[in-house]
């Protein structure tokens, strides 16, 4: 009886130390700070490195875009309680937003690490489409949790373009445009979040 005993202690040892080593190896999702706009034709991401050990070093971060398809449709209706018709367009969604994606990925960028404060990358895209971003760290044989989703639709017409964005906790419209400071111009948004 005492046999079996250690038996069952040292397996519980065993089983203890090992995930205690697989705990010092976990990898926490990043935190994404931002997302916008980066001329031409870019999404601007930052984030946030994830804790590391030495001896268990991140080698980098993997950003994700996943190409959410639309659908669109147009008809004729009264425009701002005019008399006169106007065209308006519909698009929306295919899929619905959520955390659990499991689509497969559309394209992946890879980023070296750094522990050197706010991690950031620039990523080329296409307009008028709407886009999933997501940020995950990894080493050298595993991938970490993806950071939550940031959905991002860059909206270029004839003399505007527009920023949507849509995240777990809200959504956004920048306006970007420019501004004359002492006859110099500089780059202005304006974000508008409901």
């Amino acid at each position: 009886m005492i046999l079996r005993t250690e038996s069952i202690l040292v397996l519980a040892y065993i089983v203890l130390v090992s995930g205690i080593q697989e705990s010092q190896r976990y990898l926490e999702a990043p935190e994404v700070t931002g997302v916008s706009l980066a001329e031409p034709e870019g999404l601007y991401v930052q984030w946030w490195p994830v804790r590391q050990r030495n001896d268990d070093p991140v080698i980098g971060y993997k950003i994700r875009l996943w190409e959410i398809p639309e659908s669109s449709t147009t008809d004729i209706q009264l425009v701002n309680a005019d008399k006169y018709p106007g065209t308006v367009k519909h698009d929306e969604s295919s899929k619905s937003f959520s955390v659990n994606n499991t689509e497969p990925i559309s394209r992946e960028e890879i980023i070296g690490s750094t522990n050197k404060g706010l991690i950031s990358a620039t990523v080329k895209i296409k307009y008028n489409t709407i886009y999933e971003v997501r940020v995950l760290a990894f080493k050298k044989d595993v991938d970490g949790p993806m950071s939550l989703p940031t959905r991002t639709k860059v909206v270029k017409g004839s003399g505007y373009q527009v920023v949507l964005q849509r995240t777990t906790t809200s959504c956004r419209i920048t306006v970007p445009s420019e501004v004359q400071y002492e006859n110099d111009p500089y780059p202005y948004e304006h974000n508008f979040i409901f």
